[in-house]
């Protein structure tokens, strides 16, 4: 009889647990964004979260938790409990570039579990009005004919607009020194006064002045033309095929989530992105929205590490 009984307990305990896991999420989870307020990152990730808490139920609280270019709030998501209600609005400096520059608390690919994709900053080539090019076929013969005598503008050392540049170096064998900047803005002042001649920035930092007459765009960075300057075309297409380069976020649980939050948190992220308005704001801000699989995500976070460890190796940058 007592086994009898243990059985019937089994079969009551077994559905109703089955039941709870059903329930997520029943409390407002937490997308922890890993740059200060106010910054780009910031405002995707509140253009995002709203969308993602009508879809799951429950209001998805922005977190913002910055510091150490994005290490500090990575690694607070990496030790978080994976139970869905911490989420990381994860960006590729903190878990692609910064592991190949330094030692970081947390490992960019056992930590963590990617749920999708959700914006694109690609990378974007501008020059002052008097650089004798307008395209990238003369921008690098110009390069080629002064090897050395020009430097470029990026927003930081070590930064996805940094080693894009030495991808361009790499790629087309050209040589221009990197002058690196405390943010976007200071570099893009003085590219506007003459003081740098090129930058290599993200649309969403030069699209006014682009607009405007001025500076000059030379080539979008990314593995597409730029849906808001559809007649800029990209650097892959003078001839680099494969080049893209610039900055990106998604959404990632701690390492250990399950497959329902996993399911669940995609789908609301995609449902989010492709809501007219949302999708409209962020092409607006200069972001490129875009989302993937769980699988497609965790591989391009792979790729992307391995990429960028080649890019910082061949070129011997070392962060002081």
């Amino acid at each position: 009889m007592s086994r009898i009984l243990a059985l019937c307990i089994l079969g009551f305990i077994y559905p109703v647990h089955g039941a709870l896991a059903q329930t997520y999420p029943n409390k407002p989870v937490r997308l922890v964004v890993n740059f200060p307020p106010a910054g780009g990152a910031d405002n995707v990730a509140r253009l995002i979260a709203p969308g993602m808490g009508k879809v799951l139920g429950q209001q998805v609280l922005v977190d913002n938790r910055a510091g150490a270019n994005g290490q500090i709030g990575t690694d607070y998501v990496a030790k978080a409990t994976p139970d869905g209600y911490t989420l990381l609005f994860g960006s590729g400096g903190a878990l692609t570039v910064s592991p190949n520059l330094i030692s970081v608390p947390y490992d960019p690919i056992k930590d963590f579990t990617p749920i999708s994709k959700a914006v694109i900053n690609d990378g974007l080539l501008i020059v002052h009005n008097s650089f004798p090019a307008s395209n990238t076929k003369d921008f690098l013969d110009v390069l080629r004919k002064s090897p050395g005598k020009y430097s470029f503008a990026s927003s930081g050392a070590g930064g996805p607009t940094h080693l894009a540049g030495e991808l361009i170096k790499g790629m087309a064998s050209v040589d221009m020194a990197h002058i690196p900047y405390k943010g976007d803005a200071p570099a893009l002042t003085d590219l506007m006064g003459g003081s740098v001649p090129i930058m290599v920035t993200v649309l969403a930092t030069a699209s006014s002045q682009v607009k405007a007459g001025k500076v000059k765009a030379i080539a979008a960075l990314g593995a597409t033309r730029f849906p808001q300057i559809p007649d800029l075309p990209t650097f892959a297409e003078a001839g680099f095929p494969g080049f893209s380069a610039g900055a990106w976020f998604g959404i990632l649980a701690p390492a250990g989530a399950s497959p329902d939050v996993i399911a669940k948190v995609n789908d609301a992220t995609r449902r989010s992105v492709a809501d007219p308005d949302t999708h409209e704001k962020m092409l607006a801000q200069g972001s490129t929205p875009i989302t993937s699989t769980p699988a497609e995500f965790a591989q391009y976070i792979k790729d992307e590490l391995a990429k960028w460890g080649k890019v910082i190796k061949t070129a011997g940058i070392k962060l002081e």
